[in-house]
């Protein structure tokens, strides 16, 4: 459901669980790592990959950058908007709301849960080897 779809729902019952729409986790990675470059000066920028899991044969010509850690991870209102998060609003709660995130890497799952994790949702349903056309 969208974010005003659920706030909506909340307005008429507080009991009622919410499921979001799926959210793409590489969707969540590409966003971090955008942010993350933009905070970099000119000269340290490049692209950033996710590390393989199977042996590269040209491993000294890729840059790689490792998905954040939990620490690390910055909760940047583009994240937030991509996770479709929204804070309460006056007596109106989210809760109880479960995320779905849809992905067919282990890593950005990974990535992914740690963010609509820091955003608040109550549970998180992951859609592993996700068939939607969405989910690359």
């Amino acid at each position: 459901s969208t974010v005003e779809f659920r706030y909506f729902t909340r307005l008429l019952t507080k009991r009622a669980v919410i499921w979001t729409q799926m959210i793409v986790a590489e969707t969540l990675v590409h966003r971090s790592r955008i942010h993350r470059q933009n905070k970099l000066p000119r000269k340290e920028k490049s692209p950033c990959e996710l590390p393989s899991s199977s042996p590269s044969t040209n491993d000294s010509s890729s840059s790689s950058c490792s998905i954040e850690e939990e620490d690390e991870i910055e909760l940047t209102e583009d994240l937030i908007q991509h996770c479709g998060w929204w804070d309460a609003h006056g007596d109106v709660s989210p809760h109880p709301t479960i995320c779905q995130i849809g992905s067919n890497n282990p890593a950005e799952s990974a990535f992914a849960t740690r963010v609509v994790a820091k955003c608040g949702y109550d549970s998180i349903d992951l859609n592993c080897e996700c068939p939607s056309d969405r989910v690359a």
